[in-house]
Parts: C-alpha cells; structure tokens; sequence
C-alpha cells in the first residue's frame, strides 16, 4: 500500500464524510458489490448478481468540489496581457493558472456538476442483504455502494515531493479563477508540470465520492447509570446480531 492512497481516502473522508475513489479514475457505480482493501474500493459483483433488486434515488441539484491539502497547496491566477511569474512558462499573452506545492502528497481535488444518487429503499436493501448474510451467501468483508457522488469534470493533483508544480494555460479572453481548474466552459491545458504523481485534468464520468454498507455486529452496552463522561464496556449481543451499517477504508485495516 503506498502512502498517498491513505493520505487521500483519509483527508477527502475527514473533510466530505465520503470514502474516497482510489485510484480517482476507477470506476464506481451505485449497487456495485466488493471489498474495501488497501484503501481501494475491488469490485465484485453487482447486487443484482446476489438477486437484490433496488430503485435509484437521482437527486435534483448539482454542486462542486473543492478541496485544497492545508498548508501544502497555493494558486497564482494570471490574465492575458500580464506579466508572467518568472519561471512559469507563459507568455504576456497567456491567461492561465499556476499551482504550487509546499508538501509531498498535497492533494487539489475539484469537481464540478457534481450530482448525488442514492439506494431508494435502504430499509429493505439491510433486509436483503442480512438474509444473503445470514444464509451463508454474503461475506463477511462484502460491502455495497449504496451512494454516489458522479461529477460532470473533475481535477486531481497530487505532488510528489515538497516543491511540485502544474501551469495550465488557456485562451487569452477566459477569466479564470481558483476555482477554475473543473469549471465546465473553461478548456485548459497543461502546459508545465514538474514534481506530480497524479494529474488527472478535467476529466469527465468520475465518481470521485461514494458510500458503502456492509454487515457488521452491533455493540451493546449494558442498561445502567454511569457518571458523566464514563460508560461500561461495549459487548456483543447473544446471537448473531448483526447490523447493515456505513463502513469505510479504516474498518477493514
């Protein structure tokens, strides 16, 4: 397992409270069946392939993405008819966007027409899958994606070491902005990179964000008083007790 896959599923879970897409181009669809394994999302099967039918909840509105590493990312916009920074490989008639790296594995994600689909039924969804557990036919470290979030464009720069850097340039007349490096009607292009281990650039049809269930047993504590700020030991239940819960990266290491 390499370092950046943790440092990237960790920082986007902290900061949207999704598991991560990793590799960011892999593809993840709603209903996909697999496994959370080294911070990487092993597809399986489907759920239809386990005989478990499910309505898809489209959401109505579109939003972005944006997430910058702290302390490790910086932009520099510039217009057309400006001075170029020094170094950066533009022309006074460029317009175009330089991003620095102060850290090794700082991560710029942005993402924009981003749109949510979700499992309708997630009530009967726990009720299926706990009979395919409990009938032997679902394992143990099985998990389903069960949300999505599918963005229109999206970019993601990871730095390889304390001192990377990406200049994007674009037509003359653009405005740009930070936040411009997924914006829809903004074409860029790379014109300089140095020091990057991921550059992936305005790509479309990623699914940058999801959730998953999987089974998992229930923790119990007894029934009685406790003082404030301490509680007894959780235990297992009798029985199977068994929940369909949200799980993530860090429940299966």
């Amino acid at each position: 397992m390499s370092a950046v896959n943790v440092k990237y599923t960790r920082e986007l879970r902290q900061r949207f409270g999704y598991s991560a897409t990793w590799v960011p181009t892999s593809e993840v669809r709603l209903g996909d069946v697999g496994r959370l394994q080294r911070y990487e999302f092993e597809r399986v099967a489907t759920l239809t392939d386990f005989g478990v039918q499910f309505d898809r909840r489209n959401g109505s509105t579109t939003s972005s993405l944006n997430y910058n590493s702290n302390h490790g990312v910086s932009f520099a916009i510039k217009a057309s008819g400006e001075l170029p920074p020094l170094g950066s490989g533009l022309a006074a008639a460029d317009a175009g966007i330089i991003v620095s790296f102060g850290a090794t594995d700082a991560i710029v994600l942005q993402a924009s027409g981003c749109v949510m689909a979700s499992i309708e039924n997630q009530h009967e969804l726990a009720r299926q899958i706990l009979a395919l557990y409990e009938g032997g036919e679902w394992d143990d470290d099985f998990v389903a994606v069960t949300e999505v979030v599918q963005a229109g464009k999206a970019t993601v720069l990871i730095s390889s070491s304390s001192d990377g850097s990406v200049v994007f340039t674009t037509d003359g007349g653009v405005q740009l902005g930070p936040l411009s490096l997924a914006a829809a009607d903004v074409e860029l292009r790379v014109s300089r990179s140095r020091n990057i281990g991921t550059q992936i650039v305005a790509e479309g049809g990623l699914t940058p964000l999801f959730r998953a269930h999987g089974v998992r047993k229930r923790w119990l504590r007894p029934l009685e008083l406790t003082r404030r700020g301490t509680r007894p030991p959780p235990v297992f239940p009798e029985g199977d007790g068994v929940i369909l819960d949200e799980v993530d990266y860090e429940d299966f290491t």
